[in-house]
């Protein structure tokens, strides 16, 4: 069982990497959906799984929290705030927790819901004003003491990633080489054919 877990894993590791953004919204969507469903059997056991409902949340994390937010924690804040370590990784969670989220992520998030529910995109702004600040500090009293560490690891296997995509790139360029040089030694190896003697090539302009 465990050695079937860590070949699945390696199948999904292999496959983040060569296709982050996909990998990250598909897993993200995952998510979302088996979240809202537990979610929707929590609020009232009795009641069938709004599949509308979940459709919407999973859209909206395989865009945004998978996709849109792989592009930022891993191409734009390393940028933003570069350099390893745990003072780079609180600036990264500083920056999410009072700018970006408060800026960006919930407003997104409460205009993409009131224009999915036949809303318009003031009412989800205007939603956002009057229930924003609580649900923001819900958020900060979980990811401000614990977003740092993960920051923190993000880096970690970033760097990880790299020099095993650089292995990777390095042990392919080396099979490439000799793949060549078993193809010139090969060629070298051939027989060749023996040019024909020059008396049978004077015997045979005397015949005609």
């Amino acid at each position: 069982m465990r050695a079937a877990l860590k070949g699945l894993y390696s199948k999904y590791d292999a496959a983040y990497i060569k296709n982050p953004i996909l990998m990250a919204g598909a897993t993200m969507g995952a998510k979302a959906s088996f979240c809202d469903i537990i979610a929707q059997r929590y609020e009232d056991p009795n009641c069938p799984v709004d599949w509308s409902r979940c459709g919407k949340f999973t859209f909206f994390c395989v865009a945004y929290v998978g996709s849109f937010q792989h592009l930022l924690f891993n191409k734009l804040y390393p940028r933003l705030f570069p350099g390893t370590g745990a003072l780079q990784a609180a600036k990264c969670a500083l920056f999410d927790n009072f700018v970006h989220s408060p800026c960006l992520y919930l407003p997104t998030y409460y205009t993409y819901r009131s224009f999915t529910s036949h809303g318009s995109l003031t009412d989800g702004l205007t939603q956002y004003r009057r229930e924003g600040y609580d649900v923001l500090k819900a958020c900060w009293g979980i990811w401000v003491p614990s977003q740092p560490e993960g920051f923190e690891e993000d880096d970690s296997e970033r760097t990880v990633r790299r020099r095993v995509s650089e292995r990777e790139l390095a042990e392919e360029k080396a099979r490439e080489e000799e793949n060549k040089t078993a193809v010139a030694a090969a060629i070298s190896a051939a027989p060749t054919a023996a040019p024909a003697p020059a008396v049978a090539a004077t015997a045979t302009v005397t015949a005609k």
